[in-house]
């Protein structure tokens, strides 16, 4: 099954989304890489806490593109 993953720019209000193979660690850092190719590193980047965001890959992506990695909190009703 496929995935959608969407990058918003809260300042621009620009949105970018595709449909990813798969939800797994590689695949998200490979997306989040062509982003930062096509336009720049973000300060920081804030996202829900599955476990393709929050993982030694994401974590070392973070770490070389010296990006803050931010958890959002979950929502409860």
């Amino acid at each position: 099954s496929k995935r959608s993953k969407v990058a918003v720019n809260y300042l621009l209000k620009w949105v970018e989304a595709k449909v990813l193979p798969t939800n797994d660690d590689r695949v998200v850092c490979k997306f989040l890489k062509s982003l930062f190719a096509r336009f720049r590193t973000p300060r920081a980047i804030v996202s829900d806490r599955g476990t393709h965001f929050c993982n030694d890959q994401f974590a070392k992506v973070m770490l070389k593109y010296d990006v803050t990695h931010l958890l959002a909190i979950a929502y409860h009703s």
